[in-house]
């Protein structure tokens, strides 16, 4: 059983929540993590939070075997949004999404956010957000460098999230997601 009660450095993690599962597409995320240059790796540790799932065993493996990533399990709301306050980065590479709200989460807290350019994500995310090929480790290995080595679009990101979030009150978010639950 995993610790649901991880202590974060303000500003030195990238958080991925999320079920452990293919759909969610932490493998991949893992392996462009792993592959990050040794200082933004010894700067920026990566914390995967969620629930076990389909075909996680390898997910698993990896990230307990990639210095500077963790794996903690499921952790309570409560405690989410704590983490999510205080990471640098929202990494959400997921294959497909339905709406996507920690997405929306992250931009109405000026979180900077790392997704893909995938299903209903880019919408969400607007110009606010560095968008990734899902299918891609160097996709998603490029994002990250981008957006942990460069602090004025980090700044961007974070000043501009909250009005991006705005598009999308709860009400819209609710008929959204009910039509796709449809």
């Amino acid at each position: 059983e995993q610790d649901p009660t991880p202590n974060i450095p303000d500003g030195k993690t990238i958080l991925c929540p999320g079920t452990l599962c293919p759909r969610k597409n932490q493998l991949r995320l893992l392996k462009a993590y792993a592959g990050l240059p040794p200082n933004l790796r010894n700067q920026y540790r990566l914390l995967l939070i969620g629930g076990r799932g389909w075909k996680d065993a390898e997910i698993i493996a990896l990230a307990t075997t990639t210095p500077g990533a963790e794996w903690r399990g499921y952790v309570p709301e409560e405690k989410y949004r704590e983490l999510l306050s205080r990471c640098s980065v929202l990494a959400f590479p997921s294959l497909y999404e339905g709406f996507g709200l920690p997405v929306l989460d992250a931009l109405q807290r000026g979180i900077p956010v790392l997704t893909t350019n995938r299903g209903s994500l880019p919408e969400v995310a607007g110009s606010c957000a560095v968008t990734v090929d899902p299918e891609s480790v160097e996709s998603i290995q490029n994002g990250l460098k981008r957006i942990l080595s460069d602090s004025d679009l980090r700044q961007k990101l974070r000043r501009n999230g909250p009005s991006q979030a705005k598009k999308f009150s709860w009400e819209r978010t609710a008929e959204l997601l009910l039509s796709v639950l449809q």
